[in-house]
């Protein structure tokens, strides 16, 4: 008998468990009636994008400086860059006349000539510059009116520049 009741007790509790443990679904008669089953949910309401949150760097890397000076009555812009290295040589140089492009695109025509270097990490660790170039006034207005892209600088480039190990 004590076996029985013992047993009996244990359902009991694995019962009341269970219960105490979920709560049952309102029926669609006690739902309030903005929230019955046959009423649609809205959607949450989407929202408003957002101006971008980058800073003031352009195009690939970090943009290190920007320094505007006068230098004999002409408007010069020196862009200094930390640069990453790319998947091959090529693109590594590549990717400092995209920003450079990019740079004249949005807003550095103004300038009548753009000093850009880049400098990246070493695999001894020291940090080194990997390219140098310089346009002139007339380049950059070629590059901001689209008749001269991005892989055509080392055409028009002043003073270009290139880590001889990036040639090979």
């Amino acid at each position: 008998m004590k076996q029985l009741i013992s047993l009996l007790m244990a359902f009991v509790c694995a019962f009341a468990f269970a219960a105490c443990g979920s709560t049952p679904e309102p029926s669609s008669s006690q739902l309030p009636s903005s929230q019955s089953e046959s009423a649609p949910v809205p959607e949450p309401p989407k929202p408003e994008p957002e101006e971008s949150s980058e800073d003031d760097s352009v195009g690939y890397g970090e943009q290190l400086s920007l320094i505007e000076n006068e230098i004999d009555g002409k408007n010069v812009c020196i862009l200094k860059y930390k640069i990453t290295p790319s998947y091959n040589n090529k693109a590594t140089i590549n990717q400092n006349y995209h920003t450079v492009e990019k740079f004249i695109l949005d807003g550095g025509d103004q300038y009548d000539e753009i000093q850009y270097w880049a400098v990246a990490d070493m695999t001894s660790g020291n940090e080194s510059k990997v390219i140098s170039f310089t346009l002139d006034a007339d380049t950059i207005q070629k590059v901001y009116n689209k008749e001269i892209v991005a892989i055509e600088f080392e055409d028009y480039a002043d003073d270009l520049w290139i880590l001889p190990s990036l040639l090979d």
